[in-house]
Order: structure tokens, then C-alpha cells, then sequence
């Protein structure tokens, strides 16, 4: 079994990336470093084809809809994609292109069953970005190429503008978030949540959730998490294996390059 462990190191709210590689679930682990209290977010994607189908059932099991959302992801990279080729991934998450927040997940090697990320977010994310670069030989200062897109992407800030970064991608996600009625008679599924995203491209995927606070119980709650996805998508069409990312699936379609690149990286995992 494959874990993928995420080591936050920056205070403030969780936030959800766009996984990019397929595994059957993930792990995050969240650390507030004024109390160092430890927090593990085990949580696994589905497919996601038929959400009225999907929030009825929702409903049966006791379920209700917390909040909407919707929101905008850009993604950022060099012309050559030296940040994703290295599982690096920068984003800019908000409302619009100037009302938000950047992020990076940036992958480390420490062991070969478990894939480790840190997660940084604000400005500190543009700086070590711009670590990374120079540390690939990066010529900092060069003129960046225009984005072959047809978008509008966020600025960088000022303090960053000399990094040959471009947006490759421009997701709009809408997220409908479900927690269990705590009135609920049966709490079979309590400590779960629920999120159903729907993309501008089409795509649509849902996410089971649950926070636990001890690696022991990390197991149990993997267990809980793919039984309440079994209830959900009980009677759909099965898929092999774990749901693609939007990521993922936004560069399958739309980036078939970068997408290969990633393949040959091992960033990727051939299906």
C-alpha cells in the first residue's frame, strides 16, 4: 500500500491540492508549529459520474450539504517545466486572478514506498520557487516566454517578477462539501467528509475525507473512508483504479506534452 505523506509548514486553514499522481488513497500530515499538534488527513478520490446520483445517496446515509464554493486555480511552471518535472507544483488558488493565494507543494525523496511533500503557501512560496530554480541552473532574470494560452494569469509579485515562470493551466472547480447531520441517529460514517468538484472542463470527481490525530489510527480510517466510497458509487460503472486527479486530467487533454514528460519523469504513473 502507498501512502503519500504532506508536511505542512505554515500556519493557517488546510488546503486541498489537486493530486496529480494516481494512489489509492493519501495521507497528509499537518503540523502547527506553535503547538506542534499533529493532524493526518486520509482521504481518497472517486469518479464522480453521476453527482445527483451521488448527492442522493449522500442524503440517505445522512449527509448535508456545509457549503458551495467556487474557485480558481492557475498553475505555474518554466517553459521547460522544471518545477513539475521535479514534482514541484506552484499554484495560485483564489477568486480571480488577483484575489488569492499562492501555494507549493514541492515532493521529497525520503523513502521509496511513501511520497512526502512539504506544502508552503504565501510568499514563501514564490521563494523557495525561486531556490528551486536556481538551484537547476535557472537563469533567473531571463525574458520569460508568453503563455500559449488564452487566459489571463495572475501576476507575480514584484519581488518575483525576475523568475521565467508562465501559467500552464487555468482550472475552475466548483466544490460542493458534505458533512454527516450530527442528529443522525446512526454515526456509522461520523468524522467523514465529503467534497464533489465539477471542473469548467468537464470533469467531475469526488473526495472522501477523514482527520485523524494518531498514525494508529490512520489504517482504520482508510478503511472507513473506502467503505462510505463503496456506498456512494454502489451500482456505477466500476473504473480500474484510482480516480485521475484534475490536474492529471487537464494535462491529458489539453498539455499531451508536458503531460508525457511527466510520464518519463516518473512524476506520473503509467496507467
Amino acid at each position: 500500500m502507498l501512502f503519500r505523506v504532506f508536511l505542512w509548514t505554515t500556519l493557517g486553514p488546510r488546503l486541498s491540492f489537486a493530486f496529480l499522481r494516481s494512489r489509492p488513497f493519501s495521507v497528509r500530515k499537518s503540523a502547527m508549529t506553535t503547538s506542534q499538534n499533529m493532524a493526518y488527513e486520509v482521504e481518497e478520490k472517486f469518479q464522480l459520474s453521476e453527482a445527483s446520483k451521488v448527492e442522493s445517496r449522500l442524503k440517505e446515509l445522512g449527509f448535508v450539504p456545509k457549503k458551495q464554493a467556487e474557485f480558481v486555480d492557475w498553475y505555474f511552471d518554466t517553459e521547460k517545466n522544471e518545477l513539475s518535472l521535479q514534482d514541484c507544483w506552484l499554484r495560485f488558488r483564489g477568486t480571480s486572478n488577483v484575489d488569492g493565494d499562492w501555494e507549493l507543494k514541492k515532493a521529497h525523496g525520503e523513502s521509496t514506498s511513501t511520497t512526502v511533500y512539504e506544502e508552503i503557501a504565501g510568499e514563501e512560496a514564490i521563494s523557495a520557487t525561486k531556490t528551486i530554480l536556481v538551484e537547476r541552473g535557472c537563469n533567473i532574470g531571463e525574458q520569460r516566454a508568453d503563455d500559449d494560452n488564452n487566459f489571463e494569469a495572475p501576476p507575480l509579485p514584484n519581488f518575483a517578477s525576475d523568475l521565467p515562470l508562465r501559467a500552464f493551466c487555468r482550472l475552475e472547480t466548483k466544490r460542493s462539501s458534505w458533512q454527516l447531520d450530527k442528529e443522525w441517529s446512526t454515526q456509522t460514517h461520523a468524522g467523514l467528509s465529503v467534497d464533489l468538484d465539477v471542473t469548467n472542463t468537464g470533469y467531475s470527481v469526488g473526495e472522501v475525507e477523514m482527520v485523524v490525530d494518531d498514525k494508529d489510527k490512520i489504517k482504520d480510517a482508510n478503511k472507513r473512508v473506502q467503505l462510505l466510497i463503496a456506498e456512494l458509487t454502489k451500482g456505477s460503472a466500476p473504473c480500474e483504479g484510482p480516480a485521475t486527479g484534475k490536474l492529471e486530467q487537464f494535462l491529458m487533454i489539453h498539455r499531451p506534452n508536458h503531460y508525457e514528460d511527466c510520464l518519463e519523469a516518473g512524476v506520473i504513473k503509467r496507467r
